[in-house]
């Protein structure tokens, strides 16, 4: 940009007020002449305050015509644009808008990817103490299977399970234990699973097995 070029802007935005903004696409025109990266400009805010600053610094334009002016990224955030999905708002610093979407890709991947690892380990939590009752129910066992656990490091697996007895009974279902190491090729102990309070857990009802969250 010349320096006539910048001289006309300045002295075009230097004459907005508040109360007299310019025609929308005409001040957009001139603004975009002065909007190189890293270039110092003077940029006339929507709230009507005049500000030298580097272009980077201005990341859009509002055409609202009750507030027509640069947009800053603090008043982007203040105003809450984004969130808003306002249709006045015009993105004008495409470097930074690059970035912008480019994290926010990264974090929606991200958030995809846990989402779908923690999908796994729950299927997989799942079938395993599926695997573990049905075990139990052929040896004739009444015991209600909550979880299994995999010791991490360990070829040994935990089996959380609730009984008819108040007390820690895992001696009368051994043979489970050895079946389910059986089949994981691995070591497997039983663990009477705990109410919040600390007792041990039991099923309620010989009729029926009631889940134990």
């Amino acid at each position: 940009m010349t320096n006539e070029e910048s001289l006309e802007f300045i002295d075009y935005v230097n004459n907005m007020t508040v109360n007299n903004y310019p025609n929308p696409q005409n001040a957009m025109e001139q603004f975009e002449r002065s909007h190189k990266q890293n270039e110092e400009i003077f940029a006339r805010l929507i709230t009507g305050e005049g500000i030298y600053t580097k272009s980077k610094n201005i990341i859009g334009f509002c055409h609202c015509k009750k507030h027509t002016g640069c947009i800053s990224k603090a008043l982007y955030k203040s105003h809450d644009c984004g969130r808003k999905g306002c249709h006045y708002f015009e993105r004008t610093n495409p470097q930074y808008w690059a970035m912008i979407d480019s994290i926010a890709a990264a974090k929606k991947k991200k958030k995809e990817t846990a989402k779908r690892l923690k999908q796994q380990v729950e299927q997989a939590d799942f079938e395993l103490k599926m695997s573990a009752q049905s075990i139990s129910d052929k040896l004739g066992h009444f015991i209600q299977i909550t979880s299994v656990k995999k010791e991490v490091g360990k070829k040994r697996y935990n089996i959380y399970y609730i009984s008819e007895c108040e007390f820690d009974d895992r001696i009368r279902f051994l043979d489970l234990a050895d079946a389910f190491g059986y089949t994981m090729n691995a070591r497997a102990q039983l663990r009477h699973a705990k109410a919040p309070d600390g007792s041990y857990a039991v099923i309620s009802g010989r009729s029926r097995r009631e889940v134990f969250v």
